[in-house]
């Protein structure tokens, strides 16, 4: 059974002169226990979907970035450090931090106010800084806006699932469980139970893909490998409608258009990707009202 990414929030409705959409630039996050698309807030955050979206198109794909903190009912957060390669079973111990560029300006307060509630994604910050965030950040497992609405100058949401609460729901299941005389666990370790070097400092809640008493090694983390589509829809000069995107290297990728609601999605172009932007071309004779999307082909 083949898999797709849909950039569905990013379709736009050609209607009564609106030659545009305000829908937010979607981005997937795969793990291997499947994919969460988050629509962006372009428009109300523009500086940290901006910071974000550097990051992923530009650090984070030459990194190994992995979940490093889970704290089910609260939040699950990444960003911050990369494994040194992947497919290795050699314990968990040198681990790479991420680049950072230069904190960010908290846009907490910057346009429509946006709740830390089950299903976003905000920025991670330094505690006592306010304009700290840089390149971690964490979905909410719960509603936590009575708590990080407030904190901090508040925590920037950039972001709302809009596929994937599956994916959300089963970090909302594992737990850390640490005896005083054994280091065990189910799906979240405390490394300071083994050790007391700079990993068992920094991972004190790390999710892992098994549950055991053993030492975990990189195999066992949840790397996470973020895509952006991008996706744009414009009125050439000349008529008709162009679509860009941000390809999928090495998927197959489909734009296709609905006249009418509920859709019956055509394909108007399938192209594989190669990691770069691509364009399509709706002709001068397209309806008005018409929707569009990009779709990319998992198997």
């Amino acid at each position: 059974m083949r898999r797709c990414f849909v950039g569905f929030v990013a379709l736009c409705w050609m209607l009564m002169g609106v030659m545009s959409s305000g829908a937010g630039t979607l981005a997937q996050f795969r793990t291997i226990k499947g994919d969460i698309e988050v629509e962006l807030l372009d428009a109300e955050k523009p500086g940290t979907v901006a910071n974000f979206l550097f990051y992923a198109t530009h650090v984070y794909p030459t990194n190994n970035v992995f979940l490093h903190r889970c704290i089910p009912a609260f939040v699950v957060q990444g960003g911050g450090f990369a494994a040194p390669q992947r497919g290795s079973a050699f314990p968990f111990t040198n681990y790479v931090r991420v680049p950072k560029l230069t904190p960010i300006t908290n846009e907490f307060s910057v346009g429509p106010m946006r709740s830390n509630v089950y299903g976003t994604i905000a920025m991670a910050k330094v505690g006592g800084d306010p304009d700290s965030a840089t390149s971690e950040w964490f979905f909410n497992l719960a509603d936590n806006s009575s708590n990080l609405d407030s904190q901090n100058g508040g925590f920037t949401v950039f972001g709302n699932v809009v596929g994937g609460t599956n994916v959300l729901n089963f970090f909302n299941t594992i737990y850390k469980k640490v005896t005083a005389t054994t280091c065990s666990f189910r799906g979240v370790v405390d490394i300071g139970c083994y050790t007391t070097s700079s990993a068992g400092t920094l991972f004190s809640d790390l999710p892992v893909n098994y549950a055991t008493t053993r030492y975990p090694t990189f195999n066992d983390l949840f790397l996470v490998d973020i895509t952006v589509l991008q996706v744009r829809v414009s009125a050439p000069v000349g008529g008709g409608h162009e679509i860009s995107w941000l390809s999928v290297k090495d998927r197959e990728n489909v734009v296709e258009y609905t006249d009418v609601m509920p859709p019956t999605w055509k394909t108007l172009k399938s192209i594989t990707g190669d990691g770069a932007a691509q364009k399509a071309t709706d002709p001068a004779a397209a309806p008005p009202s018409r929707f569009y999307r990009v779709r990319v082909v998992y198997p």
